[in-house]
């Protein structure tokens, strides 16, 4: 899962959308025989303008997660293989 994207106009709510990506990544980490990338791998790409499939590869993973966050939409994701 790739950090999410502040989506919102102010700067100041960064911390929101890297929260959530923390969160989600700790959580999913926590599934048994779900393969995820390390917050250290996927926050080293952020705000990166990469293909999400050339990252995916990067990373080793058949498939990447994508995600966008506001005030108003906590998140829009969408899977890419």
């Amino acid at each position: 899962m790739l950090p999410f994207v502040n989506a919102s106009p102010d700067p100041e709510n960064e911390y929101l959308s890297d929260g959530i990506s923390d969160e989600l990544i700790d959580a999913l980490a926590k599934i048994a025989g779900l393969r995820v990338a390390s917050r250290t791998s996927v926050f080293a790409l952020k705000g990166k303008s990469l293909d999400v499939r050339a990252v995916g590869a990067l990373l080793g993973h058949p498939s990447c997660w994508r995600a966008r966050c506001g005030k108003r939409a906590i998140a829009c994701v969408s899977p890419h293989s």
